[in-house]
């Protein structure tokens, strides 16, 4: 699987904090978030610790999304 991660412009938000927001696709699925941080904590990473932020992030959404839900209740049938 190929994932494109796509970094969008920070944003210092009202509070000081700072964003880096992104987006992720594999083309199927497109996922958006953002790194939410002191503003010197975000001066202080960095690019592979971000990127290693956003993957993670992406594959934790990604299995999330993909895993198929068990029946909670094995006697009934499941629903179609």
């Amino acid at each position: 699987m190929s994932v494109t991660i796509t970094n969008h412009d920070q944003v210092t938000n009202p509070d000081g904090t700072v964003s880096l927001p992104f987006s992720a696709t594999d083309g199927k699925y497109n996922f958006t978030d953002a790194i939410v941080d002191s503003a010197a904590n975000i001066a202080a990473m960095t690019s592979d610790q971000i990127s290693a932020i956003q993957t993670a992030r992406w594959d934790n959404w990604y299995k999330i999304i993909t895993t198929p839900v068990e029946n909670p209740n094995p006697e009934a049938p499941p629903a179609e």
